[in-house]
């Protein structure tokens, strides 16, 4: 059963209760919210990992490409044929 004091003061009672309420839900989003930015952080990381790898390996492709240009490289198939022809 209801109390009294809970029957002749309805707004106060009200008014401490969502005051009460959001102050709990500001305390426990505090802990989502850092969980929230560490995500994105680490998702940030993650990009910024990609970008480093896959830059890298088109550095590499086209340096191999422009190398290719000046320097001789004989395929496999002409090393095959020089050590069975030998």
């Amino acid at each position: 059963m209801l109390g009294r004091s809970c029957l002749c003061m309805p707004s106060e009672n009200l008014k401490g209760s969502f005051l009460s309420a959001a102050a709990a839900l500001k305390a426990a989003d505090a802990p989502v919210l850092g969980k929230i930015q560490d995500s994105w952080q680490q998702q940030r990381e993650l990009s910024l990992m990609y970008v480093r790898f896959y830059g890298a390996l088109l550095v590499g492709i086209l340096l191999t490409y422009q190398l290719q240009k000046c320097v001789f490289v004989p395929s496999a198939m002409a090393v095959l044929s020089r050590v069975l022809a030998a």
